[in-house]
């Protein structure tokens, strides 16, 4: 039980008396999740194409989201009005500037949730090697 909340957690397991109170609560260890690649082995050789096309259709829309939202920020910011068939010279400097500075945030942004990722990975399988020293 948590002291403070009075509840109980959810990495606990509980016994209860007959009416349903909670006589005791104890500790189960964390089990690892398992990660798209562990999923991925255990499905039939079909079922794995189809992962793999449905994945790859989700990049696609997401690059294609991406790639509009580049356009409509930067365009947004950076036209301003339509005097010429072609954009002036310090529109495209803008243009050029600013999806060069989005891309490189995202690209920013998804390296750190990859470190991210890889540091829990890491903490998790640290732990449980942890908890089978301590069975």
């Amino acid at each position: 039980r948590n002291r403070r909340e009075n509840t109980i957690l959810p990495t606990q397991r509980t016994n209860t008396d007959i009416q349903g109170n909670i006589v005791a609560a104890r500790s189960v260890p964390n089990r690892r999740t398992p990660s798209t690649m562990d999923a991925l082995e255990i499905l039939s050789p079909e079922q794995q194409q189809k992962f793999m096309a449905e994945f790859q259709l989700m990049q696609i829309r997401d690059n294609g989201t991406m790639y509009n939202d580049v356009v409509h920020r930067c365009y947004d910011k950076c036209v301003g009005s339509f005097r010429s068939k072609t954009l002036e010279k310090d529109e495209r400097s803008c243009l050029d500037n600013c999806a060069s500075r989005y891309i490189k945030g995202t690209q920013r942004v998804g390296r750190r949730f990859a470190e991210r990722q890889q540091a829990l990975a890491e903490k998790q399988q640290q732990q449980e090697q942890e908890q089978k020293k301590q069975d």
